[in-house]
């Protein structure tokens, strides 16, 4: 499990490679970005409306250049402090 953190405080703060697949978060405020998270979300997820991307925490995966996942935080509507 010790390791599980460590990844996951790896994606969280920078980046995870590997010798293929490497996990980068990105800055949404970067237009290019927007669009490749809008074309992942319709690639991987076709039959859902695309989730607006206007705030939170984004991460793309790439397999050499080519970006291949996604996942993203954003704060809760339901619950907030």
């Amino acid at each position: 499990m010790h390791d599980f953190y460590d990844f996951l405080f790896k994606v969280i703060t920078d980046e995870v490679c590997n010798d293929e697949m490497k996990i980068r978060r990105v800055n949404i405020a970067d237009p290019g970005i927007l669009v490749q998270l809008m074309q992942l979300q319709k690639a991987c997820l076709p039959y859902d409306r695309p989730y607006a991307i206007e705030g939170g925490y984004w991460w793309i995966a790439y397999e050499g250049d080519e970006p291949v996942g996604f996942g993203g935080v954003v704060q809760s509507v339901r619950w907030v402090s």
